[in-house]
């Protein structure tokens, strides 16, 4: 009776893997290659806005399909590298959602929302600011005013 069981266990097991596994991997594919898509429409746009960009780096990028062919959400965090015309260079962190539609069943897609959600700055040779000592000894100054009439 138990290999009665077992045999039915196996059957079980293999009609339950067989419903999800071939849908799942093209499903997959299909999402990474729309977020390969939109990772490389991001830096295009970013390199063609600011020439001064020497990189722009994921730290988190995923697209969840909302109708499948039809809306995409994309989800992102990315770094922004760039060179100031003051020889220093900073770091903009950039995090945010994107819809993305397509009128064609998937064959392309256009972004019709982007909402940013948090974004960060990080100047890498800080400047430095020194206070200019009172001239009374006090320590507070007062404003210079031009006395000429």
């Amino acid at each position: 009776m138990k290999y009665v069981w077992l045999v039915a266990l196996l059957l079980l097991l293999g009609a339950t893997w067989s419903m999800g596994s071939p849908n799942d991997v093209a499903r997959l594919s299909d999402l990474a290659d729309r977020q390969a898509e939109f990772a490389k429409l991001i830096t295009d746009s970013i390199q063609a806005a600011r020439p001064d960009v020497t990189g722009v780096d994921f730290q988190q990028l995923y697209v969840e399909s909302v109708r499948a062919g039809e809306v995409l959400k994309a989800h992102f965090r990315y770094v922004i590298h760039e060179a100031t015309a003051a020889n220093e260079s900073t770091d903009q962190t950039l995090e945010g959602t994107s819809l993305l539609t397509s009128e064609d069943s998937g064959l392309s897609w256009q972004v019709r929302k982007t909402a940013m959600t948090d974004s960060n700055i990080i100047f890498n040779e800080g400047a430095v600011i020194t206070a200019q000592p009172a001239h009374d000894g006090s320590g507070v100054s007062e404003p210079e005013t031009d006395l000429k009439q």
